[in-house]
């Protein structure tokens, strides 16, 4: 079997069973003990892998977190509130209606109107890239629950 295939299909066995030995391993592959040794130790470097006494098991995977309500998320928004709400009135002071904002080279945001104490915004983003209010977030409904469930990429709740 050619490397790239055999070691597809190790680690195809390993999310299918999480942990193999050696010897297992040689009987599913039709492979020798060096052999499977060698693929481990390659697999194991590129981090696809973890090495075990005589086998190896699957890496867990990590699940990509987009929750906005998380305890973490709730922390941070409540920490520094006085600093944060400093560092925002310098930035606004040094914004003028119609200037632009690029982020990562494809989100614009752009200052529509300046009072007193409110910025305006508005946001030109690619339909990937999912805006969302602070106050959706504290208060989810069914039209956020839609959107979570069409979109997948965060969870309230």
């Amino acid at each position: 079997m050619i490397n790239h295939k055999r070691h597809k299909r190790l680690l195809k066995l390993l999310d299918e069973r999480e942990h193999a030995s050696v010897q297992q391993l040689m009987e599913w592959l039709s492979a020798s003990a060096a052999t499977v040794r060698r693929d481990i130790s390659w697999l194991a470097a590129k981090n696809q892998l973890t090495r075990t006494r005589g086998g190896a098991q699957r890496l867990e995977q990590k699940k990509k977190s987009y929750t906005l309500s998380s305890e973490t998320f709730q922390n941070n928004a409540q920490q520094h509130t006085a600093a944060k709400r400093a560092i925002a009135r310098y930035a606004t002071s040094m914004c003028n209606n119609g200037e632009t904002i690029i982020i990562n080279g494809n989100i614009r945001v752009t200052v529509s109107q300046i009072d007193r104490s409110k910025v305006r915004l508005a946001i030109d983003a690619p339909p990937d890239v999912l805006v969302l209010r602070s106050e959706l977030t504290e208060r989810p409904d069914d039209s956020v629950r839609r959107l979570e469930e069409r979109h997948g990429m965060f969870r309230l709740g």
